[in-house]
């Protein structure tokens, strides 16, 4: 699903969570394992991660203390 509306860290960041396999909430990851997987600072994953739910691009879900997330769609 191509999206012309999509920054490019967050082009970057869907790759790494479909590389991940997390495009299920039963396959969610947490933002760790996607900013090793894209090769970016976590911080600025966990900021991408964050607007992209509130755009709906990814869903999150909270796993004990942390939260992980998953590909919409």
């Amino acid at each position: 699903m191509p999206n012309e509306n999509l920054l490019k860290i967050e082009e970057d960041i869907l790759d790494a969570m479909k590389k991940l396999n997390a495009s299920k909430e039963a396959n969610s990851k947490p933002v760790k394992d996607i900013a090793a997987k894209a090769n970016r600072p976590k911080p600025l994953v966990a900021n991408a991660l964050d607007s992209m739910a509130k755009k709906k691009i990814v869903g999150r879900r909270t796993a004990s203390k942390s939260a992980q997330y998953f590909v919409l769609g």
